[in-house]
């Protein structure tokens, strides 16, 4: 069996892979849950009675991943996953990183080679995030959003004098910040409130997600 909607994209040596869940069947479940090694398995099934629809945002994001290190002949069952000390997540045997994100009706993984100069523990590589933009319809919770994790210079970009907020160029800049805290492997909420100038990023705006590729300092 083969989950259809899936969307493939290839940016700076890394491939990306989205999922739409939206239509999922039980049988695609189960076939998702017994590719999963153990440790992505429990993961996701850990909140399976308190958050239905988290778990199969999980349950895809690791398939995803999972699915494309079987492509590359990685076998999932000799894979240890670690964490940073700010909790970014690696594979401990393989040159590889990876990077995922999910909301609502969507599921995304990013994986490509390791920076050179990549400290295993803590690194600066690569980050993605994408927003379910039928998610984000409530502009007030935005405005509130934007006043108090955007900087003076994005507040005026995304404002105009009646403080009314564009979804598509808020979403854009949000996605950047999620980016950019998983790629610099910094706290979220530090990061989120941060200027992005020097970082690359890759956005892409498709169906009905947004979704943006960071790859670390763009050296400015």
């Amino acid at each position: 069996m083969k989950i259809l909607n899936i969307y493939n994209y290839n940016l700076k040596d890394i491939s990306i892979r989205v999922l739409d869940i939206k239509h999922i069947s039980e049988d695609e479940k189960a076939m998702m849950l017994k590719l999963l090694g153990n440790e992505r398995r429990e993961y996701a099934l850990s909140i399976q009675d308190k958050n239905p629809a988290g778990c199969l945002e999980r349950l895809a994001a690791g398939y995803l991943l999972e699915e494309e290190l079987l492509q590359r002949g990685i076998d999932n069952r000799e894979l240890t996953y670690l964490r940073s000390e700010n909790g970014r997540p690696y594979i401990k045997e393989i040159n590889l990183d990876f990077s995922l994100s999910h909301s609502g009706r969507f599921a995304a993984c990013a994986i490509g080679p390791k920076p050179a100069y990549a400290d295993p523990s803590h690194h600066m590589t690569f980050g993605i995030d994408i927003e379910d933009t039928l998610l984000h319809r409530n502009k007030d919770r935005l405005l509130n959003i934007a006043k108090r994790f955007f900087t003076e210079k994005e507040k005026k970009e995304l404002l105009n004098s009646d403080e009314d907020i564009d979804l598509q160029s808020f979403l854009k800049l949000w996605t950047k910040k999620e980016a950019a805290a998983k790629a610099s492997d910094i706290p979220g909420a530090r990061m989120i409130s941060a200027e992005l100038s020097n970082f690359s990023f890759y956005s892409i705006k498709e169906y009905d997600y947004i979704l943006t590729l960071c790859t670390g300092s763009s050296g400015k």
